[in-house]
């Protein structure tokens, strides 16, 4: 009971309240990835300046920022698809290219920290980011999405006009296209 009228309040709020529900999900998600990468770190945790445990908080800002620039959350959440996973991916890669240069140009400069993150560091914190928010969005998809298809339909036609139609029928809640024929 509980859990529907979460679902149903979520559901008609507004689109900022989405947003805004969804930015701090990402937040979440690449504060615990930044967090792991400190983990794996360990045996320099004990050198860790206040400035790099700052960089810790804002690096998550400056990536739901970037998400916000790049349109990641006008998509709803409801109707996500594999092209708005692929667009999110790329949007993930181009923040993780970001920090990658600004920590080598932090690297560099030795401002921050000297030798503390490596590239392989910044990779294992970018495959857990999008682990963890394509993840939490499908979840996100699979929960607030009600299809419960009454009858499962073939598409004759594999064109453009198919597969529009397909896309269509994905967000309905009568027919679930299974399969197309084409000749």
């Amino acid at each position: 009971m509980f859990i529907n009228n979460l679902k149903q309040r979520i559901l008609s709020s507004s689109r900022l309240t989405k947003s805004i529900i969804a930015g701090a999900n990402d937040y979440f998600f690449f504060f615990i990835s930044n967090l792991v990468i400190l983990f794996f770190n360990q045996e320099r945790i004990e050198s860790i300046s206040s400035e790099l445990f700052l960089v810790t908080f804002i690096s998550p800002v400056i990536g739901v920022s970037c998400l916000y620039f790049l349109g990641a959350y006008r998509s709803l959440v409801r109707f996500i698809d594999f092209t708005s996973i692929l667009e999110l991916t790329r949007s993930l890669f181009l923040i993780f290219l970001i920090h990658s240069l600004g920590f080598i140009y932090i690297d560099q400069v030795q401002i921050l920290f000297s030798h503390f993150l490596s590239f392989k560091d910044l990779l294992l914190g970018w495959s857990l980011t999008i682990v963890f928010i394509i993840g939490s969005r499908l979840l996100a998809n699979s929960f607030f999405s009600d299809q419960i298809s009454s009858s499962r339909v073939l598409i004759y036609g594999a064109g453009s006009a198919g597969i529009q139609l397909a896309s269509a029928l994905k967000f309905s809640s009568e027919m679930e296209p299974i399969a197309f024929i084409d000749t």
